[in-house]
């Protein structure tokens, strides 16, 4: 919850703590197979936009040239 309370683009409700089938080679997963470390995690950026914290609003990010 911290990331929450500090960041304006950050969503804990949009969190997903699952190890869905289509994520068995990401770098989470591999760890805690290979090392059996039970609790890593990622945090995932989007190249495109993202949702305006308390409006609902999606915003792409603008263009930097």
């Amino acid at each position: 919850m911290i990331i929450e309370n500090s960041s304006a683009y950050f969503l804990y409700k949009k969190s997903k703590f699952g190890n869905e089938k289509n994520k068995r080679n990401c770098a989470r997963l591999a760890i805690h197979r290979d090392f059996g470390i039970m609790d890593s995690y990622t945090i995932e950026s989007s190249c495109y936009g993202y949702e305006v914290k308390g409006t609902g609003n999606e915003e792409e990010y603008p263009d930097i040239e």
